[in-house]
């Protein structure tokens, strides 16, 4: 799957008078909240925690090669490094513009991932598309004017189009591991799916038990319906 020039980075820019920390504290909240941390496809580690009407997504992503602490700067915001949010809907919709794929974070429902560690999400029981991937790139503070700082997010996107195949009668599906072959400037040169079924078994015998884990690969897209960015793989 060959993609030329398919990331982009985009900016974001918040304002707070500066010095006022409870003003910040409840700007990130807000922030954070208008990003749809409610929705997010929470990650369980046990088969009590899965609710009876719900199916555990099970699944993994990477960088090929690795992603390098240095290329984040986060400014104490570390529990977005190495975090891949993959945005997910019913349906594919393509972006009307670059930073379309951020707002969606706040609409729409979104599995979350650290790089090279599985994730476990429960999702709703119907296939749905995993649209694209998001992480943040820089975080960091400027000023804006007297008494005025700007907090600005850059953040790199990820393609997708990715179908969820889930079934009548699932409890979890193994989706595999997404690769990114990538340059240095993370543009994303090709797209792996990798079965690393057996490998996971022993993990997820661990935490949950002899729960059914059926596989069910991506297949891999005919072109990125979302982004639109590149050549079709």
């Amino acid at each position: 799957m060959d993609l030329l020039n398919n990331n982009f980075l985009t900016k974001l820019k918040h304002r707070e008078k500066k010095g006022n920390l409870i003003f910040l504290a409840l700007l990130m909240l807000v922030f954070t909240t208008s990003c749809g941390l409610n929705n997010v496809k929470k990650t369980i580690y046990s088969a009590s925690e899965l609710p009876s009407d719900k199916v555990l997504v099970v699944g993994r992503v990477l960088f090929d090669p690795p992603m390098t602490e240095e290329s984040q700067s986060l400014e104490g915001q570390e529990i977005y490094r190495y975090l891949m949010m993959f945005v997910c809907d019913e349906k594919l919709t393509p972006l009307k513009e670059e930073n379309e794929i951020f707002s969606r974070l706040a609409k729409h429902y979104r599995i979350e991932g650290y790089l090279d560690d599985t994730f476990y999400a429960v999702s709703e029981p119907e296939a749905f598309y995993i649209e694209a991937g998001v992480m943040y790139k820089n975080i960091y503070t400027s000023s804006c004017g007297y008494k005025c700082t700007q907090i600005n997010y850059e953040y790199l996107s990820f393609p997708g189009s990715f179908h969820i195949n889930i079934k009548p009668g699932d409890r979890a599906v193994y989706i595999g591991t997404i690769i990114y072959q990538r340059d240095n400037f993370y543009n994303v040169k090709r797209i792996i799916i990798r079965d690393d079924y057996d490998k996971e078994m022993p993990k997820f015998r661990r935490y949950f038990g002899n729960m059914k884990l059926r596989k069910a690969l991506i297949r891999e897209p005919a072109e990125d319906a979302i982004l639109k960015i590149g050549a079709p793989y």
